[in-house]
């Protein structure tokens, strides 16, 4: 997996978390757009550092991006699978920011 690719899934997550800070109201939203402001450093970061693209942790990352995607796609406006949705995406933040630091 390349930076653009890393990139690109950020994008996509970035995508999907912008939906969920005009759908929905509350906790969720400012959740949402809590995430949303992690994942536009996280490109930022992305962006202007070349990373190791055969680590471990690295393709880890990108696996759960991925997979975070795929949830807040498929999660409609039952607000426990948004809730669930937007908790799973806050986990895999963590992960992307603790590689971030690592460059």
């Amino acid at each position: 997996m390349t930076n653009v690719e890393m990139i690109d899934r950020l994008s996509s997550l970035a995508t999907e978390l912008e939906q969920r800070v005009y759908s929905q109201t509350g906790k969720n939203s400012r959740s949402a757009l809590a995430q949303l402001n992690r994942v536009r450093g996280l490109i930022a970061v992305y962006l202007d550092r070349a990373l190791v693209e055969d680590e471990a942790a690295y393709q880890n990352a990108i696996r759960d991006l991925g997979g975070a995607i795929d949830t807040l796609k498929k999660a409609d406006q039952d607000i426990q699978k948004v809730s669930a949705a937007i908790a799973l995406t806050a986990k895999v933040l963590d992960t992307a920011e603790q590689l971030a630091k690592k460059l």
